[in-house]
């Protein structure tokens, strides 16, 4: 697991503190208390060298039923017409 070797932690010490379970299958990444990701430090990803598909694809695929309101990003996308 390329994130759990870019920190230095072994892959189950990653899952347990970085990850979720999801509803469909497999993990998603954990978020703070606040929706964003626990590797988002303002905006600079900690992890942008292996950070997971689901982020390198952003925003494609990442409309859902709240997106638009848990996501400044996406909001300002969907309001400039894009």
């Amino acid at each position: 697991m390329q994130m759990s070797a870019f920190l230095g932690i072994s892959p189950e010490d990653f899952q347990s503190k970085y990850t979720r379970s999801s509803l469909f299958r497999g993990y998603w990444l954990a978020e703070n208390p606040n929706k964003d990701c626990v590797f988002l430090e303002g905006n600079r990803c900690l992890v942008h060298p292996v950070k997971p598909t689901q982020c390198r694809i952003f925003p494609i695929g990442w409309k859902n039923l709240d997106s638009i309101t848990t996501c400044p990003a996406l909001k300002e996308i969907e309001q400039s017409g894009d």
